[in-house]
């Protein structure tokens, strides 16, 4: 006899809470940058390892780069946001990767806030879809080497949310020729 619910279940089961949470914030960047009308390409294994979890771009020719893109390594918390800047240890692996001047694709790194509860990390109806907190990006290229060991902490600032209008602002700075 088959049984019709999912009791017995584990969360674990399914996915890892580290893996689900990872997968959601890749869907959180990808949500938010066809939104802003861009193409999202998920990044094979060997461009993880790389410190590239997801590609933006765009099919244009216009501006002083034609059809830019934006490299994106993506990580998500369910640590709790107090006020002021919002904090991330990141490993010293993407902290390097992410420092350093001259890919030719930019890197940003994009932060996702979940809740602790992955129930709680959506709703749905007829009318809507809403995503549960929140992503923050931050260029970190420039920044100073690191004596640290295992990870960097990592000040978000508010002001960076990670939203249409940033993904926007974004290429129009790559399309010009600058930096995120």
């Amino acid at each position: 006899m088959r049984r019709s619910s999912l009791t017995g279940y584990k969360h674990g089961a399914m996915g890892s809470e580290q893996q689900l949470k990872a997968a959601f914030g890749v869907a959180y960047a990808r949500a938010v940058g066809h939104a802003a009308g861009y193409f999202a390409q998920d990044a094979s294994r060997d461009r993880d390892d790389d410190g590239v979890d997801l590609e933006l771009f765009s099919r244009d020719s216009y501006g002083t780069v034609r059809s830019p893109a934006l490299h994106l390594q993506v990580k998500s918390t369910a640590r709790a946001a107090a006020d002021g800047p919002l904090v991330f240890d990141l490993p010293k692996k993407n902290y390097d990767e992410l420092r350093v001047d001259g890919w030719q694709v930019p890197r940003i790194l994009l932060v996702v806030f979940v809740p602790g509860d992955s129930a709680a990390w959506l709703s749905c109806s007829a009318e809507e879809l809403v995503l549960r907190r929140a992503g923050y990006w931050l260029s970190l290229v420039g920044q100073p080497p690191t004596t640290n060991r295992a990870t960097v902490r990592i000040e978000l600032p508010r002001t960076n949310l990670f939203d249409v209008e940033a993904v926007r602002s974004l290429f129009h700075r790559i399309r010009e020729g600058g930096l995120p």
